[in-house]
Order: structure tokens, then C-alpha cells, then sequence
């Protein structure tokens, strides 16, 4: 793959890090987008400019993606969740239902703050 004129030789310089970060944006982008190479290239090294241009000199954590597929199941139980199918949940999930009345809880509380309505206090 080539990157355009303007950015050539950037990994020469560039840390291994950001150069990682390029790579799998642009493979990512190849096999989720179906883009040609150069331009699957130039995002990657697009958005790793980007990450700097942001983050640049800040230690950035990075959590697991675990973390993300739990928050991906917690969504899906609470958009599964009726009222009264919290032993089917715990089943569907493979959790228990005290876990099961915990992400609710969590999730309930988290649509009614959205809801709220901040009150002015004087």
C-alpha cells in the first residue's frame, strides 16, 4: 500500500505505536468498509494524526474488550427486559438473577437521569 505524496515517509519517524494504530485502522477499514488499500492507508494514517493532534503527550487508558462486549450484553438485557422475565434473562445471559436485578437497576437508573429535568437550585 502507498500513502499519497504529502505523507510519505511518515513511518520512518513516526513511534511504533502510532504506527500500529494505523495499520489496524486500516485493516479494519479493508475488511468492514471495503475500501481500496491507499485509501484504507491514508484513514489509517488519517486518524492515528488525528489520536496525536488529541492525546498527544497524555497517558490514555485503554480498557479490555471485554469491557465492551459486557456493556454490549447489559444493553441487550435491558432492552430484552419486560418486568417479569428476569429468570429467563438470567439464563439467556448466563448469569444469575441477583446480576440480572443489578444491571436493571444500573440501567434504570442511568435512563432516568437522562430523563430528569435539571431544576435550578437558588
Amino acid at each position: 500500500m502507498t500513502v499519497t505524496n504529502q505523507h510519505n515517509g511518515w513511518r520512518a519517524h513516526a513511534p511504533e505505536t502510532l504506527i500500529h494504530l494505523a495499520d489496524l485502522v486500516g485493516r479494519r477499514l479493508a475488511e468492514d468498509a471495503d475500501l481500496p488499500p491507499d485509501t484504507c492507508e491514508l484513514l489509517g494514517y488519517s486518524i492515528a494524526r488525528a489520536f496525536c493532534d488529541n492525546f498527544g503527550g497524555t497517558q490514555v487508558y485503554i480498557p479490555k474488550a471485554d469491557s465492551l462486549a459486557q456493556n454490549e450484553r447489559c444493553t441487550a438485557l435491558w432492552r430484552d427486559f419486560d418486568g417479569r422475565n428476569v429468570e429467563q434473562l438470567a439464563r439467556k445471559y448466563r448469569i444469575s438473577t441477583v446480576h440480572v436485578y443489578r444491571i436493571v437497576k444500573r440501567c434504570r437508573d442511568a435512563e432516568n437521569a437522562r430523563r430528569q429535568i435539571e431544576l435550578a437550585l437558588e
